[in-house]
């Protein structure tokens, strides 16, 4: 997160296990989307630096956002039901150079058998937490799929 300037655009996709009110604080400029319309509810009324307009339902492969949305993107894939769809569309989504935080609850062993879209490298290796696993990886190509 370091590497983020304050005013940067960046996307949260599952905001229920990721919160986007603690990016906002940051200073980053976020927005934020679930696929569960209970969640966006949630994160909406919860939320005291995030703009409520900014977190909206979408599923993690069809997210609505216009191409190199922002810099970052934290992506959930206990929120997905195709993985290798939502790391593309969120691909899509950041910037050339930008970063995707990905997690998901089964730990690395999910994040490892992921299909990396074509222009995303792995920015570092997968790590284990308590609740699963996460890997940052970046895109550095334009010839991005999705």
């Amino acid at each position: 997160m370091a590497a983020i300037a304050p005013g940067t655009r960046v996307v949260v996709v599952g905001c229920g296990r990721v919160q986007p009110d603690d990016l906002a604080r940051l200073g980053l400029d976020v927005w934020a989307c679930d696929p569960d319309p209970q969640t966006v509810q949630t994160i909406r009324a919860a939320s005291s630096a995030l703009d409520p307009a900014r977190v909206t339902q979408a599923t993690p492969t069809a997210l609505g956002y216009p191409d190199t949305f922002g810099a970052w993107a934290a992506l959930d894939l206990g929120a997905a039901r195709d993985g290798p769809e939502a790391l593309a569309e969120a691909t899509r989504t950041v910037a050339l150079g930008g970063w995707i935080w990905v997690s998901h609850p089964a730990g690395t062993d999910a994040l490892m058998a992921l299909e990396l879209p074509v222009g995303v490298v792995p920015a570092e290796a997968p790590r284990d937490h308590d609740d699963g696993g996460t890997v940052i990886v970046r895109r550095v190509d334009d010839s991005v799929v999705g």
